[in-house]
């Protein structure tokens, strides 16, 4: 007995596109990388990998990633990366 192909598809795992976020942890992370880049390269410098934040944010509770995200993303700050570097090394110690 065959299955219908609607039957098959309903059940098939759907691929998702390489790099794209699995949970919200690599999402809050992609997005820091991709406003760290935007300074790494308007700086001229080389960029920031995934595997590299994700290294440094060890630690730090999901709700904590957020929190730093939006006090890095305060309007009246100047430099994101600046601000990143300077509230990791409160919260490292």
């Amino acid at each position: 007995m065959e299955l219908p192909d609607k039957l098959i598809e309903k059940y098939r795992p759907h691929p998702r596109k390489i790099g794209a976020p699995r949970n919200e942890r690599e999402e809050i992370i992609e997005r820091f990388r991709e406003r760290l880049n935007a300074e790494q390269k308007r700086d001229g410098r080389p960029a920031f990998t995934y595997a590299l934040l994700a290294k440094r944010f060890v630690g730090i509770s999901d709700s904590g990633l957020f929190s730093l995200y939006t006090e890095c993303d305060d309007p009246s700050v100047k430099s994101f990366g600046a601000m990143l570097t300077y509230k990791l090394r409160q919260i490292q110690g």
